[in-house]
């Protein structure tokens, strides 16, 4: 009987852990996205997300339109129409790219002092990581451990599930559908109609905008893996499994 009450005690501890290192990993994200420069970075996010959203289903609307419609309803403007389209996917990848960047660096700093951006960026993640480890030390080795194992199961699921939907192309990023992009712009003046390049094009860019979420998650999920075994290792390695 008293082992059964050991053991059902220990269950309790881990459970109750497990639930304080979850608590802790949100609260110290919530933090991290409650600065002031984080909630900036979100409103041109989510109108880059929303111009994105517009552009795409025009751009999806109009090559429907190209493709299905007489030829006589555009008169000379279908090549024009073509062109700027594809444009306006070039468009879409460049902004999309300086979007992303400008989560983490400055474009007015970026020339001048780049290393000191870095250096930064990685003293202000510091600060709450520091405070994200001083409550970790009232929690068990076990309890943490098992939530980094969790952690890198989902990150790596997510690449799995990544890598299926985008085969190679996950390799090289979006050097294809930049690739694909020009392609077709040079052979708008030798078709006639609508061709299979600048169909790809428009597929690409609809992958890569709905791959990102995914993307994203891994990187922040293996992130916080990472910053749980940097305490491990800093922390625990020499000390006893349960506190």
């Amino acid at each position: 009987m008293e082992k059964i009450q050991v053991s059902a005690t220990t269950s309790q501890k881990f459970s109750d852990d497990l639930t304080s290192v979850y608590e802790l990993i949100k609260a110290y994200r919530n933090q991290v996205n409650s600065e002031e420069k984080q909630a900036a970075k979100s409103k041109s996010r989510d109108l880059a997300l929303t111009a994105t959203t517009v552009a795409m289903i025009l751009i999806g609307g109009l090559y429907a339109a190209l493709s299905f419609l007489p030829v006589s309803i555009w008169g000379g403007n279908a090549e024009v129409i073509r062109v700027v389209l594809q444009l306006m996917i070039l468009l879409i990848y460049i902004l999309g790219g300086a979007s992303i960047s400008l989560q983490y660096f400055s474009f007015k700093e970026i020339f001048k002092d780049f290393t000191g951006q870095v250096i930064g960026f990685a003293s202000d993640t510091a600060k709450d990581e520091a405070a994200l480890y001083e409550a970790f030390d009232e929690l068990s080795t076990e309890s943490i451990k098992y939530v980094v194992n969790r952690l890198d199961q989902a990150s790596n699921q997510l690449g799995q599930l990544r890598s299926f939907l985008l085969g190679a192309i996950d390799k090289v990023g979006i050097i294809p559908g930049l690739l694909a992009t020009i392609l077709a712009i040079s052979k708008v003046a030798d078709s006639t109609g609508v061709s299979w390049v600048e169909l790809l094009s428009v597929l690409m860019l609809g992958v890569y905008i709905s791959m990102f979420p995914i993307t994203e998650a891994s990187i922040k999920t293996k992130r916080i893996s990472v910053l749980l075994n940097q305490y491990l290792v800093l922390f625990r390695q020499n000390s006893e499994s349960v506190k």
